[in-house]
């Protein structure tokens, strides 16, 4: 991108994704500050973000994603208060997710996924009260997951897989009666799941497989009536299999601790296509 598109000063829009562009992203582009959407995604752009992008105040849309981007993620973005579409997903960024996200308070789409950010999860996410989407995903994340998580009201998404996320899952997720579908698979989360997840009528798509839980599925599950995919695999929960039933199609329990037999109730679960109970302690016969 010419340093000279930093003259186009009334420009509102700024689309070149999709193309074989490289190099880096001149700072100049901060100039622009009309522009309400700038759209770099599927190039090959390389190099740090510059934190000049932070003066795009009336910035609506950023889409940064599926470049080569390195480099942390401008703490200046925090004044992009505007903002309620922020892709940076599929680079290579590095350092911490910066505490100013929290000023972002416009997002309601978040989406850092598959970069090699580190640290923690910073409280102030929390402070994102329009969020419906945010996906940390497949990168080396550390600590635990905070409770300040449990003000996102509205979240219909939260994606927290393949990290290195560790501790118990906090009680207050079960506050985002919104969810519809929560991936916190393949991590090194503890501790058993939280009884407070009844709360969470609306889920459709729970993933917590590939971690350390302990404990029983809580009794509250069954009462799940739009759940069609649960995954519990790969850790170490013992119990009686739950009578889940309703439209579940896919069900993931293997490779736990589940004693008992197979619920009869599962007879009726018409739309079940997978179902994957092995290398448990389970007895009894197949009803």
């Amino acid at each position: 991108i010419p340093a000279s598109f930093g003259c186009l000063t009334r420009l509102t829009s700024l689309n070149v994704g999709v193309n074989s562009l490289w190099g880096a992203v001149p700072p100049a582009l901060g100039s622009l500050i009309g522009l309400t959407m700038l759209r770099l995604s599927g190039n090959s752009f390389a190099e740090t973000l510059p934190s000049s992008l932070g003066s795009l105040s009336q910035l609506i849309d950023l889409f940064l994603n599926a470049n080569c981007f390195s480099g942390p993620i401008p703490n200046s973005f925090g004044a992009l208060t505007q903002l309620t579409y922020m892709a940076v997903n599929g680079n290579k960024l590095t350092g911490t997710i910066p505490a100013t996200v929290g000023s972002m308070t416009a997002l309601t789409y978040l989406y850092l996924y598959s970069n090699s950010i580190t640290g923690t999860i910073p409280d102030e996410i929390g402070w994102l009260s329009h969020l419906l989407s945010l996906d940390a995903g497949r990168n080396p994340l550390s600590g635990a997951i905070p409770s300040t998580v449990g003000s996102l009201s509205g979240l219909m998404e939260l994606y927290l897989y393949d990290t290195s996320i560790s501790g118990p899952i906090p009680a207050a997720v079960g506050c985002l009666t919104a969810l519809i579908s929560l991936l916190l698979n393949d991590n090194g989360l503890t501790g058993s799941i939280p009884d407070s997840f009844g709360s969470l009528s609306q889920l459709g798509d729970l993933a917590l497989d590939g971690n350390h839980l302990t404990g029983t599925i809580p009794s509250s599950f069954a009462a799940y009536t739009e759940l069609f995919s649960l995954a519990l695999n790969g850790n170490e929960l013992t119990g009686r299999l739950p009578a889940l039933l309703g439209g579940v199609v896919e069900l993931q329990l293997s490779q736990n601790r589940f004693t008992g037999s197979l619920p009869s109730e599962w007879g009726a679960m018409a739309a079940l296509a997978i179902l994957n109970v092995d290398s448990n302690q389970l007895t009894g016969t197949v009803p």
